[in-house]
């Protein structure tokens, strides 16, 4: 049954991909994101109808009646392939990616506080979080990429790995949208000079990497492929409007910051439609038609979280700014400027360099081919986009974030990590674009009798190709490895200890409220910041974890009588001779019954028992 669901789910998805390379004509590059952004809004909207589960296999149904319609036009003839070099090392790389992240386990303390734990409760409950999902804490947090992994789950298998699988597929997607902007399809220097500054702008998510959930890396490269659908389809618009309005609704749901992310995109779609001033008031309607749409999805998740989780206290709450006074504010102000302009950062290396190698490159492009490049345009418009995105974050820190967090900059590398890829990313693209119009002969999809100036500037081409090649494979293999380190470290890592004793549980669809008490030591502040309640929550499902990291003998079974299992996750001599003591127990990592513990107290233990019984 395992493997007919992933054959209907990958016969579905070349269903989809085959309808809309044929109803919309639009470039392959853009189909896989126009496809998975399609099935995720409209699997997100089910969500919000309470039909979660049954919109899905409408979807899975459509797909294959795509797929059937793909057989009987022989769709396979209809395949156009551009660089056969660049989609053979797409397709390996992606490959090579993919299948580490279908080994992969949970080690972010995010992933088992929300992004791991949200899609498990839609997958064994079919329904988005209401009120009585117990497990989920934080309840406005968008839904965007868990329908997404949702939709791929139902029908692939549920494991952390496959989870991290499906969102690694939509990653990809985004990559290959971005390679959409590039128009001589035999230009191979293009590609390889594309694809080594995608490569490079894995440096400033390497913090967080892909193999997790966390949704801040996705943000900036959907936003980029939305750019790059922009720019193919300037003098399209309305073809350019059918994709954005998937594509950036989803955006807005990925994130609850994904809307200004969107914002950016609108923004440049808004200033292409400005170009052509015969058309002007055609396209002004597109785009304040695509400004509408693609924020309709995180519109009805604000009036659905204020109908589930009215009067529920949610984060980032504006009435946090009443406990933060002006010693404060400046406080986070003086924080917020000197971690924006340190240079010992990634982030901060990476805008200077980036802005610098640009600056030089439009210049000796200048004196030496007499060329003016967009990229210099690209510049500035960019500068004040970063401006803007880090104002916007310190007004977030002053004025809606918990003031504990804020007086340390929660989330800041993540969230400066995103502007920065967008940024990077983005004189990337307006670099691809103005090497692509630097080219002085032109080359179609067909033979061309000549493809170079000269003699020497095929030589030029052809060093280039090595040079970014090599840059490009050293940044991905860094990537590469450091995933399998990570992965690597998983084994002696405090998630795998919990899986060892609990399990990662999938065999019930409702909220295990038995009362678990966890011990483990509280190394690295494991228990005291909640990791180990949180891992041992998404484990066994279960609403009700407290964590330990002592035992006080005095209180012992007055502790215990309180909680329905004890789960021992890391062993100690201490722990051990209080449960041989007390329970005649070995105290080795397992979980106990309580009243199994009961069942087999000592003299000691009863004593005490006692003694509680009586003050009671």
């Amino acid at each position: 049954m395992v493997y007919l669901n992933i054959v209907m789910f990958i016969c579905s998805l070349i269903g989809y991909f085959y309808l809309i390379k044929t109803l919309f004509k639009i470039d392959g590059a853009f189909i896989p994101l126009t496809t998975f952004s399609f099935i995720t809004v409209i699997t997100y909207f089910g969500g919000l109808c309470q039909i979660l589960q049954i919109i899905t296999y409408i979807l899975l149904g459509l797909g294959l009646l795509g797929f059937i319609y793909f057989l009987i036009k022989k769709g396979w003839h209809d395949v156009e392939i551009g660089s056969l070099l660049f989609y053979g090392c797409f397709i390996v790389g992606t490959i090579l990616f993919l299948g580490l992240l279908l080994r992969t386990h949970f080690i972010h303390y995010d992933n088992f506080s929300h992004w791991g734990i949200v899609v498990k409760d839609m997958l064994l409950t079919h329904a988005f979080p209401n009120r009585s999902s117990t497990v989920i804490d934080f309840t406005n947090y968008p839904l965007g990429m868990a329908c997404w992994i949702y939709y791929g789950c139902q029908f692939l298998g549920h494991s952390q790995g496959m989870m991290l699988f499906i969102q690694g597929i939509f990653i990809f997607s985004c990559f290959y949208a971005m390679f959409g902007i590039i128009q001589e399809k035999k230009r191979f220097l293009l590609y390889v000079f594309l694809g080594a500054g995608c490569s490079l702008l894995s440096i400033f998510n390497i913090t967080i990497r892909i193999n997790n959930l966390l949704v801040d890396f996705i943000l900036p490269v959907m936003t980029l492929a939305g750019f790059s659908i922009i720019y193919t389809y300037r003098y399209q618009l309305k073809k350019a409007t059918f994709i954005l309005v998937w594509a950036l609704g989803l955006l807005t749901i990925v994130k609850s910051t994904g809307s200004l992310f969107v914002l950016f995109a609108l923004l440049y779609f808004v200033y292409i439609a400005f170009i052509d001033q015969k058309t002007r008031m055609k396209k002004n309607i597109l785009a304040f038609v695509v400004l509408l749409t693609s924020y309709i999805p995180t519109l009805l998740w604000k009036i659905h979280v204020n109908h589930v989780f009215s009067g529920v206290s949610q984060k980032f709450d504006t009435a946090h700014l009443q406990t933060k006074t002006a010693g404060q504010v400046n406080k986070i102000i003086h924080l917020f400027v000197q971690s924006s302009f340190d240079f010992s950062s990634r982030q901060t290396i990476g805008i200077f360099a980036f802005e610098i190698i640009a600056i030089i490159a439009c210049f000796v492009v200048y004196r030496v081919l007499h060329k003016k490049w967009s990229l210099m345009k690209a510049i500035v418009a960019l500068d004040v986009m970063l401006v803007a995105y880090f104002v916007g974050i310190l007004a977030m820190y002053i004025y809606s974030m918990p003031l504990d967090e804020a007086l340390y900059l929660a989330g800041f590398e993540r969230y400066t990590s995103s502007i920065v890829i967008l940024f990077c990313g983005a004189l990337v693209l307006c670099a691809t674009i103005d090497l692509q119009e630097s080219f002085e002969i032109k080359m179609g999809m067909i033979h061309d009798y000549k493809a170079f100036h000269s003699v020497k500037t095929k030589k030029y081409y052809q060093v280039s190709i090595i040079v970014l090649s090599a840059l490009s494979i050293i940044t991905l293999l860094s990537e590469y490895n450091g995933m399998v380190y990570n992965q690597q470290q998983y084994a002696t890592s405090l998630p795998c200890k919990v899986e060892a004793v609990t399990h990662d549980c999938w065999n019930h669809q409702k909220i295990d409220h038995h009362r678990y008490l966890v011990y483990a030591s509280d190394k690295d502040s494991q228990v005291t910041n909640y990791y180990l309640q949180y891992i041992t929550r998404y484990m066994l499902f279960a609403d009700h974890v407290d964590g330990l990291c002592a035992f006080y003998e005095d209180n012992l079974v007055n502790l215990l009588k309180d909680y329905d299992y004890l789960v021992i996750v890391e062993s100690d001599h201490d722990e051990k001779m209080l449960l041989k003591e007390y329970f005649n127990q070995s105290g080795k990592e397992k979980i106990y019954k309580v009243k199994d513990l009961f069942k087999t107290m000592t003299p000691a233990a009863k004593k005490q028992y006692q003694q509680i019984r009586e003050l009671s």
